[in-house]
């Protein structure tokens, strides 16, 4: 009886971001939770030690916090899908991504309809799910 490996995957689950946008006279804060999941045959890593198909988690990490980093976060969504396309271009093989957002809480440094300059506020922790984004 030959044993079958099953469907494989994994990922990089609670990478935080928090993005400050600063302009004049007023910050806006965006704080997410990403997870990333890469699908596909990793059997050999399994069977024959062999790694060259398998992205570390870490790198998986630094790929988030870098594409943050240089493009604004406007949207969850569109992030999500930067995020896969840049994943889908760079890895051998090109495996299917999922990628999902937990957008805990916008704050801006404003209060009522003005602009203030010293506003502190811890802010609600208002919970939006974006949802998964699978490419097969």
């Amino acid at each position: 009886m030959a044993i079958r490996l099953g469907e494989n995957n994994y990922g990089k689950q609670r990478v935080r971001i928090l993005q400050v946008s600063r302009r004049l006279g007023r910050h806006d804060i965006k704080e997410l939770t990403l997870g990333i999941c890469l699908e596909g045959d990793f059997e050999s890593a399994h069977s024959k030690g062999d790694n060259r198909k398998i992205l570390p988690t870490d790198t998986m990490k630094n790929t988030v916090y870098t594409l943050a980093r240089k493009n604004p976060i406007a949207s969850n969504e569109i992030f999500c899908l930067q995020l896969i396309d840049n994943f889908w271009k760079n890895i051998e093989g090109g495996l299917p991504v999922a990628s999902g957002i937990v957008h805990k809480h916008d704050l801006s440094g404003s209060f009522g309809n003005q602009g203030h300059e010293t506003v502190n506020s811890a802010g609600r922790d208002r919970r939006r799910r974006t949802g998964q984004f699978p490419i097969k």
